[in-house]
Order: structure tokens, then C-alpha cells, then sequence
């Protein structure tokens, strides 16, 4: 065929491969294809034409574990040129998701005994409905809606350092 191929094992590990940049490398179990590498490297699992650097597919739920030792976190990294931009994980010790930027986690989800179900936003604004939020909180062409599930009183208050200054509030009579 033309093309060289290595199959070396040594001290330093196991080098398998070949001197085409068309032609890629796949490993099978039970006479399925399970992962391929293709010559210009992008990398797949459940593919045999992966078309990102990984790409992972099933017939199935696709699933992807990132699995933290006992007590420790798990998270994903993205980085540019080596240097750390960001990263999504889960905090162990106080059971939240969050996204951080290196310095800050700036959005968490809270879910389990230390705050449960709260979404927490941390030195920014959200939006819903528009883009460029002025204010804490802005939404645009909405309504919002403040329920209670036993016809209890609802309020929209107005704070200062946890202290309620004004409310709007609507009593069931």
C-alpha cells in the first residue's frame, strides 16, 4: 500500500499507527467499531467519521462521566493556548453545579441539603428577553409571575441588607 506502519512496544508504552494522513485507525470489540482516529486526528467513540477533535455518538442516551474521587470535585476545563479560561463542575462540599472563570464562580446551582434549588448569579446581570441587561435583574416584553400553591399571601418586596423597606403585596381574603 505504500504506507508505513509502527507497532512498537517498549519502556516508554505502547506506539501504534501509521505514516498516512487519509487513512485512520480504529479499535474494535465484538466486531464493532468502538474508536477511530482518523489521519488528521480527529477522535471518535461510537463514530467512524468524527468531524470535532472528539466526537462521542450512540444509538442510545449519550452519556459522558467525569467522575471526581470520593470527596473531591469533578470538573471540565477550557483553556486557550494552555492557559485556563474557564470551567464548568460540581462542588462536593456544598452540592452545587457552577460555572467559574478562574477567579470566580459566577453562576451556581444550588440542588441537594445546603441550598436547595436555588440559582444563584454572582457580579453580573440577567436578562430574560434581552441580551444586554442594564439592571441586577431586567426582564423585557414578559410578565412576571409570583404564585403560591395554597392561596397564601405574595409579595414583591423591597430590601436593604436582608431588612423588607416596601412590598407590593396581594392577600387572599
Amino acid at each position: 500500500s505504500g504506507y508505513t506502519t509502527t507497532f512498537l512496544m517498549n519502556d516508554g508504552g505502547l506506539d501504534i499507527g501509521h505514516d498516512s494522513s487519509v487513512r485512520g485507525l480504529s479499535l474494535k470489540t465484538n466486531n464493532e467499531d468502538r474508536l477511530t482516529i482518523l489521519g488528521g486526528g480527529n477522535t471518535g467513540i461510537g463514530t467512524t467519521n468524527p468531524n470535532r477533535n472528539l466526537h462521542i455518538s450512540s444509538s442510545g442516551i449519550t452519556r459522558v462521566q467525569i467522575d471526581g474521587k470520593a470527596g473531591s470535585n469533578a470538573r471540565l476545563h477550557f483553556a486557550e493556548g494552555g492557559n485556563d479560561r474557564m470551567n464548568i463542575g460540581f462542588s462536593t462540599s456544598n452540592k452545587y453545579f457552577d460555572f467559574f472563570d478562574g477567579e470566580n464562580a459566577f453562576v451556581k446551582f444550588f440542588s441537594g441539603s445546603n441550598s436547595a434549588n436555588t440559582f444563584v448569579v454572582t457580579g453580573s446581570k440577567v436578562g430574560i428577553g434581552t441580551s444586554s441587561p442594564v439592571s441586577a435583574l431586567e426582564v423585557e416584553q414578559g410578565d412576571i409571575r409570583i404564585d403560591t400553591a395554597n392561596n397564601g399571601t405574595q409579595a414583591l418586596r423591597f430590601s436593604e441588607t436582608n431588612t423588607t423597606k416596601a412590598q407590593i403585596q396581594y392577600v387572599v381574603l
